[in-house]
């Protein structure tokens, strides 16, 4: 008689054991894609990272490609595009990143950029004067890429 109770009674634990199948690969199969969810984001802001790395040095590069001193002897231009020594460019705050003509460049419109030209003394023997340290910040989606340049009067 013990054998008969048997056969009934394993056969009422398969649901059981089966829901409990279930439940274990759900939680697992969350898991995945929680993991994944996080690795997206944290891809996502590296990648925005990367872009205003990108932008910074377009912008630092822009600057020290210019004569340190003004070649036409009009300081301060006021359009980018007219901006022909490294001083134009202190204190030049872009809301969307730009290209030398001051264009806007697609895809970077969340992009803010800040530039300072100020005199150095951060190398020895040089004079103060004759030494820019150029810092351009690009602030984007709770990141910020920093670039730091010297440019010496020849």
């Amino acid at each position: 008689m013990a054998r008969c109770m048997a056969g009934p009674r394993r056969r009422r634990q398969w649901p059981y054991l089966i829901a409990i199948a279930i439940a274990v690969i759900a939680t697992a199969a969350g898991a995945v894609l929680a993991a994944s969810s996080l690795g997206a984001v944290q891809q996502s802001r590296l990648y925005v990272q990367q872009q205003a790395l990108w932008a910074a040095q377009a912008y630092l590069d822009e600057i020290t490609g210019k004569p340190f001193a003004d070649p036409d002897g009009v300081d301060n231009e006021t359009q980018r595009a007219r901006f022909d020594d490294i001083t134009d460019y202190a204190g030049l705050r872009d809301n969307g990143a730009r290209d030398a003509a001051g264009q806007a460049i697609a895809g970077l419109a969340t992009f803010t950029v800040r530039v300072s030209v100020i005199p150095s003394n951060a190398i020895a023997g040089i004079a103060a004067s004759d030494l820019r340290r150029i810092e351009v910040r690009v602030a984007a989606a709770g990141s910020e890429a920093v670039l730091v340049g010297f440019r010496v009067r020849p």
